[in-house]
Parts: structure tokens; C-alpha cells; sequence
């Protein structure tokens, strides 16, 4: 008997690989993984110091800085006007303790001493010069005579042409010029440069001199010249020399503020009484 050989094993057809289209894009390789490179750390930056004596706050709203003075800091003084009555000491010096409260109140006196003479002792300006009291009277008088002289002509002109009956007129007043003599009150205070520099501030600031025509020395001179003697003629007593504060301060004048009556009112109130007496007598 024949024995049937084993038949050879055939071999399986794969499927065949479906057909890619013609258009199809070809497949993109996968990327590697790149490893991740840690950022360097940035670190914050410190805020910057400020000083000590100004330190800021910044608004919630605008973001802006607005310096903010520290509370342990006393606020700077503002200078203010300063007035200081010739006849009364004690104006200036109370005023000198509220706005100097560290001064000392020896100090304090001499500053009101010192800001008092500067006052006094004021400084004449005339035609573009200063003249000294009382070491210049004979200067600044002979240096007036001849604006007295043209100021009694124009009177002695009007004159001529004014009636008789004509009401008396008004004086024609010259007008010195006046400054604080500061030399005058840093003499007071020698050996004391830092009372001599508040000095300068104090009259920098502004200062008003209340007064009586008797406080100041160049008016007190002016009021006794014998004009006659100097110029050599007789000048009108109508000219009046007046000295008035006009460069570093302020002046004022007590007992100017009355209202001076006019020339017909005044003489209707002297004739009122006559025509009173004569009626009576009848």
C-alpha cells in the first residue's frame, strides 16, 4: 500500500495593502520630545531705600508718589508780615515769641530792640541817595533847598492869581523817602551773627513800622529846620516835609485817619457860634 504523502503547506495570502490616493499627504514623522530647560529665576528687586526724612505714599487711585513729612519733623515757618509799633516794644516781641517759639526770650528781646531801631534810625532817600540820622542832617538839608526854592516860586505864582477871599489852601508837602536802617539795628547785636541773619529775614518777609511823627528821627529833624537860614530867603510855611516809609517796609501813621473838614464847612461852623452870641446880646 501506498502511503499518501503529506501535502506541502501552502502558504497564506496576505491582504493586500489598500491603495493610498494620489493626493494624500505623506505622514508627518512624530516630533522627539524636547526637554523642558527650566526659565532662569528672576529675582524681585529690592525696593529702592528712601530717605528717612521723606518718605512716600502711593495712592490707591492714581498710583502717583506724593511725599508725606514725617511727623517727628516740625514743619518749616512761613514768614509773614510783621508789625512793629515804634512807641510799643511789646508788639513786636510777642509776635517774635509765637513765630520763634525755640528763641529764647533774652534773644527775643534783643531782636525786637534790634528790628525797632532799624525803624527809628531809618535811612532818607533822596534823589537816588541814602542819608544817615543824625550824621547826615546838614547833607540832606542843603541838598534840599533848591526843590524848596522851585516849590515856593509855583506857591508865590498861585498866589498872585487866587482872590483874597478865597479860602485858605492846602500845605504843599514834600515827601522823603524812607528805609529800615538794618546796619543800625545788627550794631545792637554784636557777636551774634545768627540773631543778625534772622534779622535780615525778618524785614525780608515784611514789616510795617506803626508810628507817631515824634518816633522817627528824620522827621523829627525836618519839623525843627530853619529853612529861612539855609536857603537864605523866607520860604512859605505852606511847604511841609513829610517822611514816609517808601523801600523795605511799610509805614503808618498814628492819628492820620480823621477826616479833615473842608475849608466852607469849617467856617460855617465857626460863623454858627458868632450868629448864637449875637442873637443872644439882642
Amino acid at each position: 500500500m501506498e502511503v499518501a504523502k503529506p501535502k506541502p503547506p501552502v502558504a497564506k495570502e496576505q491582504p493586500a495593502k489598500p491603495k493610498e490616493p494620489v493626493n494624500a499627504k505623506e505622514p508627518v514623522a512624530a516630533k522627539e520630545p524636547v526637554a523642558k530647560t527650566k526659565a532662569p529665576e528672576v529675582k524681585a528687586q529690592e525696593p529702592v531705600a528712601k530717605p528717612k526724612d521723606i518718605p512716600s505714599k502711593i495712592t490707591e487711585t492714581e498710583g502717583k508718589i506724593t511725599p508725606q513729612a514725617p511727623a517727628s519733623v516740625a514743619p518749616k515757618e512761613t514768614s509773614r508780615l510783621v508789625t512793629c509799633h515804634l512807641t510799643k516794644l511789646e508788639t513786636a516781641l510777642d509776635q517774635f515769641r509765637k513765630s520763634y517759639p525755640k528763641l529764647k526770650p533774652a534773644d527775643a528781646g534783643l531782636l525786637a530792640s534790634a528790628l525797632t531801631l532799624t525803624g527809628r534810625h531809618a535811612l532818607a532817600l533822596y534823589e537816588g541817595e541814602q542819608y544817615r540820622w543824625p550824621e547826615d542832617y546838614d547833607k540832606l538839608t542843603k541838598a534840599m533847598v533848591g526843590q524848596l526854592e522851585m516849590v515856593q516860586q509855583g506857591i508865590e505864582t498861585t498866589t498872585k492869581k487866587v482872590a483874597k477871599t478865597a479860602p485858605e489852601e492846602e500845605p504843599v508837602v514834600v515827601t522823603v523817602g524812607l528805609a529800615p536802617n538794618i546796619s543800625a539795628g545788627e550794631d545792637l547785636l554784636k557777636g551774634r551773627d545768627d540773631l543778625k541773619t534772622l534779622l535780615s529775614d525778618v524785614i525780608q518777609g515784611g514789616v510795617e513800622f506803626v508810628y507817631s511823627s515824634m518816633d522817627l528821627g528824620w522827621q523829627w529833624a525836618l519839623d525843627r529846620v530853619n529853612w529861612n537860614t539855609i536857603s537864605g530867603g523866607e520860604l512859605s510855611r505852606r511847604i511841609k516835609i513829610k517822611a514816609a516809609f517808601t523801600e523795605g517796609a511799610i509805614g503808618m501813621e498814628m492819628g492820620t485817619g480823621a477826616k479833615k473838614r473842608s475849608p466852607k464847612k469849617a467856617a460855617a461852623a465857626v460863623a454858627a457860634p458868632a450868629e448864637a452870641e449875637e442873637a443872644t446880646a439882642e
